[in-house]
């Protein structure tokens, strides 16, 4: 079974320890966020850390 989840609203706060959390147990990550550039390190932050 492939566990994935959708963070809608991502930023620095609880949505970024939701997303490490979940990112550690082996889920696919999906991000939603207004602002383009900060989506982007956000998701480069997840990369490095071994974070699909």
């Amino acid at each position: 079974m492939n566990n994935n989840i959708i963070i809608f609203g991502y930023g620095t706060g609880i949505s970024q320890a939701v997303a490490h959390k979940f990112g550690k147990e082996g889920y696919k990550i999906g991000l939603v966020a207004r602002n383009a550039e900060k989506l982007e390190k956000a998701i480069l932050q997840l990369k490095t850390q071994g974070i699909e």
